[in-house]
C-alpha cells in the first residue's frame, strides 16, 4: 500500500474515534447531567497531565540549550489563552438563576474544532510520508 492510501485509511480511523463522542447523544439526559462535570474534570486533567508530564519534560530535553526559550513559550502559551478567554468573556458557569447573559459560542466550537481536525490531517500525513513504520 502506498503512502497515501496509509494517510487516508488512518485518517478514516481518526475521524472513528472522533465520533466516540456522539455516544453522549444516546445517553438519558438525567444520567448525562450527573457525569458530564466528572467527564470534564477526567478530559481537563489527563490534557494537563499529558502536558506537564510528557510533553513538557521531552520539549525540555530536547532544547536542553534553550530552556529559557522553552519557559518563554510556555508563559507567552498561558498568557495568550488568558487573554484571549477576557476578551470572548467564555467561561462556565454554575448558576440557575441565569442573571447574566451567555453569548452562544457554537461557531468558535466549529472553527476551533475544524482547524484542529486540519491540524491533525497535516500532522497524520506528515508522519506517514517522512516514515510508515
Amino acid at each position: 500500500m502506498n503512502s497515501l492510501a496509509y494517510i487516508i485509511l488512518f485518517s478514516f480511523f481518526m475521524a472513528l474515534i472522533a465520533l466516540i463522542g456522539s455516544v453522549g447523544l444516546l445517553v438519558p439526559e438525567k444520567l448525562l447531567k450527573k457525569s458530564i462535570l466528572p467527564l470534564v474534570a477526567y478530559a481537563a486533567g489527563s490534557l494537563w497531565g499529558s502536558a506537564f508530564f510528557h510533553l513538557l519534560p521531552k520539549s525540555f530535553h530536547l532544547l536542553a540549550d534553550k530552556q529559557d526559550e522553552a519557559f518563554i513559550y510556555l508563559t507567552a502559551g498561558f498568557l495568550m489563552f488568558f487573554v484571549l478567554e477576557h476578551v470572548i468573556h467564555w467561561h462556565h458557569c454554575h448558576k440557575t438563576d441565569h442573571s447574566h447573559t451567555h453569548k452562544p459560542v457554537g461557531h468558535l466550537i466549529l472553527v476551533a474544532d475544524g482547524f484542529h481536525n486540519f491540524l491533525s490531517g497535516l500532522t497524520i500525513g506528515a508522519m506517514f510520508v517522512v516514515d510508515i513504520t
